[in-house]
């Protein structure tokens, strides 16, 4: 099994998604943040399942529309391992902390 490491830098990209659900009243901010997490753990059984962002990284695709989101991340196949480098909302342009 593939091992998931989250770069200390995700943890802004969380706040940030946390600030905005709760600025926008959705009901269970957690939850959704949640559903994310859970998203990001099928890379543990299938890293290499995100689009191509670039040569080194890959986007994993998590939910659609106004509740998508977007996981990029880099897989090193010789350590069997996947870094989370950033997360945003799909409507956001760019990442901020990769």
């Amino acid at each position: 099994m593939t091992t998931i490491v989250i770069a200390a830098q995700v943890e802004r990209d969380f706040e940030r998604i946390l600030a905005h659900l709760s600025a926008h009243e959705t009901s269970d901010s957690i939850g959704r943040v949640e559903d994310i997490v859970t998203a990001v753990n099928v890379l543990a059984n299938n890293p290499r399942i995100g689009r191509r962002a670039d040569t080194q990284r890959c986007e994993l695709v998590i939910g659609r529309d106004r509740l998508g989101h977007l996981a990029l991340y880099a897989y090193d196949p010789f350590k069997d391992e996947v870094v989370i480098l950033a997360i945003r909302s799909q409507k956001e342009s760019g990442y901020r902390s990769a």
